[in-house]
């Protein structure tokens, strides 16, 4: 996969991908779940490993994602207490 520049699974990653390069902005909106995001949000940003990280044996991975890129992350959290004060989220004020 990494070595390709994309994923070997043939489903609709790649679409996916070629929409993130080519638009404008990325915005991503996900809730947060047990101070993480949700399962298919993390299963996305694993796989996109092979479009934007570059990996060669023996070098430190290059990042292949534009640094022009503009993006917009928003996510919003309700972890019951005491699991927020122990997981350092949100305090309820």
């Amino acid at each position: 996969m990494r070595t390709k520049g994309s994923c070997i699974i043939n489903d609709d990653l790649n679409n996916l991908a070629e929409a993130i390069f080519s638009a404008d902005v990325i915005v991503l909106a996900a809730p947060t779940y047990w101070a993480n995001v949700p399962a298919i949000v993390k299963n996305m940003f694993d796989r996109m490993t092979g479009y934007v990280i570059k990996m060669e044996k023996g070098k430190f991975p290059k990042p292949l994602f534009p640094k022009s890129k503009k993006y917009v992350l928003i996510t919003a959290c309700s972890t019951p207490f005491p699991i927020n004060i122990i997981a350092g989220q949100a305090m309820g004020h």
